[in-house]
């Protein structure tokens, strides 16, 4: 006969944890590899090995951003009316798009943190990737990215936008090269 010991809540938790973090890198496993190649490059243009952990960390930030929005983070500025219908996503806004562009240029040009650089980075690279994912079904990318927009969605349409979100952040990663 075999005795078995209890599993204490801390092992509970530390599995709790792990899973979580396999599921993340399962499902999110393009993401990491874009912030990955994007930190390879960037560990050559930081001053130091303070800057580069600096925009790392900003970047694990940024990426771990919009996937909480779309799993906890909602919950919180979602009417309780509307949790019947279709979940909205603030990260996932037209008004977002709209917002992120002045704050990135702001970021970039004007703030001199690699933190804050790296967090807008995680998040500009985890939506790029996703909106590249989402190409190839523009129902889902319109769905997912123009909520509340009026318009036909076409596949050049959306074409436009991903590669108009693809130079926009190379340009602003020039600024911080040059």
């Amino acid at each position: 006969m075999e005795i078995t010991q209890p599993i204490s809540p801390a092992k509970k938790d530390s599995k709790k944890i792990l899973n979580l973090g396999q599921e993340l890198v399962k499902d999110h496993t393009i993401h990491l590899l874009m912030v990955v190649i994007y930190g390879a490059f960037a560990y050559f243009y930081t001053n130091g090995i303070s800057g580069f952990v600096l925009l790392f960390l900003g970047l694990a930030i940024g990426l771990s951003l919009i996937p909480a929005d779309e799993k906890y983070l909602y919950h919180w500025y979602q009417d309780k009316e509307d949790k019947t219908s279709k979940t909205f996503y603030v990260t996932h806004s037209v008004l977002y798009f709209l917002t992120l562009i002045p704050t990135s240029i702001f970021v970039f040009t004007s703030s001199g943190s690699f933190l804050a650089i790296g967090i807008i980075s995680g998040m500009m690279l985890y939506l790029i990737t996703e909106m590249y994912l989402k190409l190839k079904e523009p129902l889902l990318f319109f769905d997912r990215f123009l909520q509340g927009v009026k318009i036909e969605p076409t596949q050049k349409s959306l074409k436009t936008m991903l590669v108009c979100s693809v130079l926009f952040f190379i340009f602003l990663n020039f600024f911080v090269i040059l």
